[in-house]
C-alpha cells in the first residue's frame, strides 16, 4: 500500500493483484476505484505514487519482473 504525497489518497494492492484506491474524506477512508485489475501474472511487490507534478500516476511492480503505470482520468 502506498499514501499519495498529501496523504489523503491510498493505493492497495490485495493478494490476487487488484488495485483499490481510497480518499480520506470526513474522517473515514472512502473507496474511489474498486478492485482494479492490475493485469500482473504473480505478487506485487510494491505500489508507490508519482509525484503530483507528473499528474495522478500509481505504478506497480511484480514477482512476474514488469512494472506496470497507470493514469488515473
Amino acid at each position: 500500500m502506498s499514501f499519495d504525497w498529501f496523504g489523503n489518497r491510498l493505493a492497495v494492492v490485495t493478494e490476487n493483484q487488484k488495485l483499490s484506491i481510497y480518499k480520506y474524506e470526513n474522517q473515514t477512508w472512502l473507496i474511489e476505484v474498486e478492485k482494479y485489475d492490475t493485469g500482473h501474472h504473480g505478487p506485487v511487490n510494491k505500489v508507490k505514487w508519482a509525484h503530483p507534478s507528473l499528474g495522478r500516476i500509481i505504478a506497480t511492480c511484480a514477482q512476474d519482473k514488469k512494472i506496470k503505470i497507470f493514469e488515473e482520468k
